[in-house]
């Protein structure tokens, strides 16, 4: 879907700028103008039309152990692939990896994580556990808007510290 939005654009943008031939900067500024805004139309309809779809989807709670790297390597891909339901509930029992400016909630094992995003209402990187806490966290599947994937999201009571980092 992305593809064509992008083929839209770069479709439109060549015809826009062959038919401002000879025409003044402020037609050619209201021509861009109008196609930029249909443009904006067919995103927003392709990213309303995206989550719609996903929303019809199979929509079973989601469980995911501790230590279990099978079904949390099968939970991410579902993620990246829009595999998963706009508010489908995951359960996931694993631990915190921080990045610079996100969280993540995985399982890591021979030194390899392997997480999701966890966006956690109303915490900042200083409400966060410290970094690979073992945590058991109840979420909902929510999706980007601008960049079209999915990630966890959960209250801050849905978060329960288990045990700090390990050893």
């Amino acid at each position: 879907m992305k593809t064509s939005v992008k083929l839209i654009a770069i479709a439109a943008s060549v015809l826009c700028f062959a038919g401002c031939k000879g025409k003044s900067q402020a037609e050619q500024q209201k021509e861009l103008d109008a196609l930029a805004n249909d443009l904006a139309q067919i995103f927003d309809s392709a990213a309303s039309s995206l989550e719609s779809s996903l929303s019809t989807q199979d929509s079973a709670p989601i469980e995911i152990s501790f230590g279990d790297m099978d079904a949390m390597m099968d939970f991410s891909k579902k993620c990246q692939n829009l595999e998963l339901t706009v508010g489908q509930s995951v359960t996931i029992d694993g631990v915190l990896s921080q990045g610079f400016s996100s969280l993540s909630i995985g399982q890591k094992q021979d030194g390899k994580f392997i997480g999701t995003t966890l966006e956690v209402e109303g915490w900042e990187s200083k409400d966060w556990p410290e970094d690979e806490s073992r945590v058991k966290v109840n979420a909902t599947v929510k999706m980007n808007q601008d960049a079209f994937y999915l990630y966890l999201s959960a209250k801050p009571a849905d978060v329960s510290v288990i045990s700090g980092p390990a050893e």
